[in-house]
């Protein structure tokens, strides 16, 4: 077929979008040959935004007898290359910022900025949403699910490296490794409960749908790698919802020192029920932090950087000492507004990183803020020394600190 006769058809598709007549899509494009046919599907149905539109789609498109794994392959790998030209470097390593400036303090640490994704969640550049798109094509292919693993750590890694911060967020949503997995296992209930990090599980997963051009090797590094980026933006994720209701508790405090205030502030702060409400609705999101924590305090993307991926070295130095960082600053606020025993947790914290192979003290030595953070964990020594605590957790707190070997004066620091 003639380049013009082509270029006809790819018109007369577009303008199918554009009328809104979808289901014809398919057949004419089938008309085109390989690519072709897969491009001008990949750029007409893309904007398809609902997973049982796509899969009528993904129907129709077998029915018209165009090869749908092509077709899902391709349109990941053309909005990649939309991106532009490969890019070299990590801004993130000079970018990324998310804690406030200055030294802390034993009342508030080193407060984690609010809204550090932005202001709206929601914004994503069309670019990126189109690259979450096509992962979301993707995983709907039971044979395609190497590929959603190798494509969204690319993926990932651009977003990350530029910090958009919010698509990323969005790809952790909307492609989690959870639903990955399901594909791959096609196990029905907790499928994580059946993940092994081993050549072996994948192994048996590629036989199960016959899939010979990606080896288990290469399964399993894409799959760490995905979920490990992943973990990052789900820590990040909770740090920046602690953040902003922490901002909200200093906008109480500012009101009520005031005597002044908005009328909706004084109804719902000064109501003690809604202020227990509050404060437990803050105590289950310090804890989800916890919980999405513990992934990036020990060997975090070290097994990928072995393996001698630069992109990964990157950013690990880029993103892992601020994010620790944060994270005790987030535990400080939780431990000066809810309990004590989160400042104990800094101390346990300190003590695991002070451990001669821990991975983390390396990255501070490494990023030059080693001097940081002696500075934020001495903040929380102090807060821990002057607090009084509750009453239930005053005696289990002293305990606990005679465990950990804690005194006063063993994060004091001295000019």
């Amino acid at each position: 077929m003639r380049r013009y006769q082509q270029n006809l058809i790819a018109g007369y598709a577009n303008y199918l979008r554009l009328a809104e007549f979808h289901e014809l899509i398919p057949l004419y494009c089938s008309i085109l040959e390989p690519p072709r046919s897969y491009e001008v599907l990949s750029y007409n149905l893309i904007h398809e935004n609902e997973a049982s539109r796509r899969l009528l789609q993904l129907r129709l498109i077998r029915k018209a007898g165009i090869d749908v794994l092509g077709f899902v392959k391709t349109q990941a790998w053309l909005l990649f290359d939309d991106l532009g030209p490969v890019q070299h470097g990590c801004p993130a390593k000079e970018g990324f910022s998310i804690i406030e400036p200055g030294p802390p303090t034993s009342r508030s640490g080193r407060p984690v900025r609010p809204d550090f994704f932005g202001d709206d969640e929601r914004f994503v550049d069309q670019a990126h949403e189109n690259l979450i798109r096509s992962l979301e094509w993707l995983v709907l292919v039971q044979e395609t699910w190497p590929n959603v693993l190798s494509m969204g750590t690319k993926i990932y890694k651009f977003f990350l490296r530029n910090m958009h911060l919010s698509a990323a967020r969005q790809l952790m949503k909307r492609v989690p490794f959870s639903e990955v997995l399901h594909a791959a296992t096609e196990e029905s209930g907790d499928e994580m409960e059946l993940y092994e990090d081993i050549p072996e599980f994948w192994a048996r997963q590629l036989d199960r749908r016959g899939i010979r051009d990606v080896t288990p090797q290469q399964a399993l590094s894409d799959a760490r790698n995905f979920r490990e980026l992943e973990n990052l933006v789900r820590a990040l994720d909770s740090l920046e919802t602690v953040a902003s209701l922490a901002e909200l508790t200093n906008e109480y405090a500012k009101n009520e020192n005031a005597g002044a205030g908005t009328a909706m502030m004084l109804t719902r702060y000064r109501d003690q029920k809604k202020k227990r409400e509050f404060w437990n609705a803050i105590g289950d999101e310090v804890k989800n932090t916890k919980e999405n924590m513990q992934p990036l305090l020990k060997n975090w993307l070290l097994v990928g950087i072995e393996e001698g991926d630069q992109e990964l070295r990157d950013l690990r130095q880029a993103y892992l000492p601020e994010t620790v960082l944060a994270y005790v600053g987030t535990l400080h606020f939780a431990g000066t507004g809810l309990s004590r025993d989160n400042l104990l947790e800094c101390m346990e914290l300190a003590s695991i990183i002070a451990e001669r192979d821990s991975d983390l003290s390396v990255a501070f030595l490494e990023a030059g803020r080693m001097k940081e953070l002696v500075e934020v964990f001495a903040a929380s020594s102090k807060a821990l020394a002057i607090s009084t605590g509750e009453k239930r957790t005053a005696s289990t707190g002293s305990k606990k600190l005679r465990e950990m070997g804690w005194s006063r004066d063993l994060w004091s620091v001295k000019p």
